[in-house]
């Protein structure tokens, strides 16, 4: 259900901007020149990059299957990856910036990257003014950007914080660890190891997880706590 309805959005949302790429729209003065063929796949590229659905080149079928089996939604996280950059390649794209369909199409994901950027940010700032959360500003910890509420954590970013604090370690090769705050040296091979586990499937993570003898975050693992983490809830696992 959760599928077929993801899909019906993103064939509605195609439909709806089809037609401001018309040949005739007077809204976006769009007059005698419609979008192309090349564009079209721009536009059906850019709602599945933007709703989380991106294509993941070269991969399809059993291949695909080997990723689902291995990694948590890889197309989603492939996702996330692409759409800081989409921007610029819409603009860059055949077009983009020339064509009357193009610039719409420019427009369109400015409009959603950049309301959407603005939208949380502005959240989080009136939040943190008034005192009622803390915000991490600091790019190199797993809280940067989320709004903290006592022991609450909450991440509006829909999964694109993840890829820019990766960025940020790789860059400053260091590492803000949670609860101390204190600095940590971290290799460009550890952060990408640490990130590629953090995105692994539940079954291929547990073993990890066992074959180190820790979490990939550096939490020790008991018993205990694998069995609450694989067959517990997520509801009842927050619960207190």
């Amino acid at each position: 259900a959760y599928t077929g309805f993801l899909n019906k959005l993103r064939w509605d949302t195609y439909l709806k901007q089809v037609e401001l790429l018309g040949p005739t729209n007077k809204r976006t003065g769009l007059m005698g020149e419609g979008a192309t063929v090349g564009q079209l796949q721009d536009l059906t590229r850019n709602i599945n990059i933007l709703s989380g659905r991106a294509k993941v080149s070269g991969i399809s079928g059993n291949k695909l299957a080997v990723m689902n089996g291995m990694f948590f939604s890889p197309r989603f996280v492939w996702s996330r990856i692409q759409a800081p950059t989409l921007l610029i390649r819409q603009a860059m794209a055949p077009g983009g910036l020339t064509t009357p369909a193009g610039r719409q199409l420019t427009r369109m994901v400015a409009r959603d990257m950049l309301g959407y950027m603005s939208g949380v940010l502005g959240m989080l700032y009136v939040g943190k003014a008034s005192g009622v959360i803390d915000v991490e500003l600091d790019p190199r910890s797993s809280d940067w950007g989320k709004a903290k509420y006592e022991n609450i954590r909450i991440d509006p970013w829909a999964g694109l914080q993840q890829p820019m604090r990766l960025l940020a370690q790789v860059l400053k090769g260091e590492r803000k660890q949670l609860g101390t705050g204190k600095m940590q040296n971290v290799t460009v091979t550890d952060a990408i190891s640490t990130f590629v586990e953090s995105k692994a499937h539940p079954t291929l993570s547990s073993i990890l997880d066992m074959q180190s003898g820790t979490t990939f975050t550096g939490e020790d693992i008991t018993p205990g706590g694998m069995f609450l983490q694989n067959f517990i809830p997520l509801v009842f696992q927050d619960a207190k």
